[in-house]
């Protein structure tokens, strides 16, 4: 299904390029993962969940906002509304499952499962690692506490030491390579607002190219959703040409996306599933379970390279 939006310069449909998207094969490369001190972790290898079409002609439940027909009739529309839907739920908890290519050799590490608490303004995050076999138990940020740092806890000590509680700065990880974003990027509305902003701005001043793949299953959540691919220009600060992007049509909003590197390769996957919007979220739902930091390092670079290195 080729789609257009006639009011949106910055979409332009595949039909008038003369072909179709291609479907990216990624390869997975495994290799040794290195647990980081943040809250963008990953290790192991895994596949990204396998989507299943609907029969032809399903139509998504009125919960959804949208029918297949709207969103064939104007995409972008759709995902402004799918945007506005998430402004308005500021408070929130999920199952956020996340699978990363991180490292000096640039392996994807297996999906993770974390139970997240999210308020929006004053923004805190708070991840839960449901995994026993995860390194880490927990990761917090509160804008304006805690000296702005990240706080999390660990489920294992160094070298057989007992875990620690610690602090960092949020956006060392992503500096140092071992993380895509911070913790400070997370939310569903933040995901649609960079979403909507490449199609608006678009990298390269190319407009990006939308395909509507009908109504999909996701296998790792169960989620009926709306599939949508989206095509840009590969430009600095852009290295994505590719995103699928899902839509849960009971509730019309993200249940997740996937981003594809040049060279087919998937870089990175996140689902939302089991969005549950609950304003009686407070202060007291973002605090660590455990002792404040028992170690804190100037601007974070430490606490994370103490990690890699296990």
């Amino acid at each position: 299904m080729v789609l257009t939006s006639a009011a949106t310069s910055g979409v332009q449909s595949l039909r008038d390029l003369g072909r179709p998207l291609d479907r990216p094969h990624p390869t997975w490369a495994v290799g040794l993962a290195c647990p980081l001190v943040v809250a963008c972790i990953v290790a192991g290898c895994q596949a990204p969940p396998r989507v299943k079409p609907s029969l032809p002609g399903v139509t998504a439940t009125p919960a959804g906002g949208a029918s297949t027909e709207q969103i064939t009739r104007d995409p972008v529309a759709f995902l402004r509304q799918v945007k506005q839907r998430c402004d308005a739920i500021p408070k929130y908890r999920l199952t956020f499952y996340r699978q990363e290519r991180l490292g000096v050799l640039q392996t994807l590490g297996r999906i993770e499962k974390i139970g997240v608490t999210f308020r929006a303004d004053p923004f805190a995050v708070r991840f839960v690692w449901e995994d026993p076999g995860s390194p880490f138990v927990e990761s917090l940020y509160v804008a304006g506490e805690n000296d702005d740092k990240l706080l999390v806890r660990e489920r294992r000590g160094f070298l057989g030491l007992p875990p620690t509680t610690y602090s960092l700065d949020p956006t060392s990880p992503v500096k140092l390579g071992q993380a895509k974003r911070p913790i400070t990027d997370f939310g569903l509305s933040k995901l649609m607002a960079r979403t909507t902003g490449t199609i608006d701005s678009p990298p390269g001043g190319v407009p990006a190219r939308i395909e509507y793949r009908g109504l999909t299953r996701l296998e790792q959540t169960r989620q009926e959703a709306h599939h949508l691919v989206i095509m840009r220009a590969v430009a600095p600060g852009h290295p994505h040409p590719r995103q699928d992007l899902w839509i849960d049509a009971k509730t019309g909003l993200p249940a997740g996306t996937a981003l594809y590197l040049a060279d087919g390769r998937m870089d990175g996957l996140y689902l939302y599933a089991d969005v549950r919007p609950d304003d009686s979220i407070s202060d007291k739902d973002f605090r660590m379970t455990a002792a404040q930091p028992t170690s804190a390092r100037s601007g974070g670079a430490g606490g994370a390279d103490r990690a890699s290195r296990r």
